[in-house]
C-alpha cells in the first residue's frame, strides 16, 4: 500500500472545508504509522456529493460514516448549510 505525501494528507482537510464541509482534524497512530483523522460535518442530502469528493481528493482514504443522534454545540446548523448551498449553488452554474 502507497502512502500519500503528507503534503497531500495536510491539504485534504482544506479541500473538503473550500467545498463547504465542516472538518475537524486529529492525528492517531496505527499499525503503520501516524494517521490523519477527519471528523466531516456534512448534510444527510450530502454524503453521496461527499464521498465522491473524496475518492476524488484521497482514492486510498479508509472512510467511515456515522449518523449522529444527538448534538449540541460547535459548527453546525445554519453556517454548514450556508456555506453548503453556497458551494452547490456554483456548480450548478457551472
Amino acid at each position: 500500500m502507497t502512502i500519500p505525501s503528507i503534503s497531500k494528507i495536510k491539504k485534504l482537510p482544506e479541500d473538503l472545508r473550500n467545498n463547504g464541509y465542516g472538518v475537524t482534524e486529529t492525528w492517531g497512530y496505527g499499525r503503520d504509522g501516524s494517521r490523519l483523522i477527519l471528523n466531516i460535518l456534512a448534510p444527510r442530502k450530502a454524503d453521496r456529493r461527499l464521498m465522491d469528493l473524496i475518492h476524488q481528493l484521497a482514492p486510498e482514504a479508509f472512510v467511515m460514516v456515522n449518523e449522529p443522534t444527538q448534538m449540541s454545540g460547535g459548527f453546525w446548523s445554519k453556517e454548514v448549510e450556508r456555506r453548503f448551498r453556497k458551494v452547490t449553488h456554483k456548480e450548478k452554474q457551472n
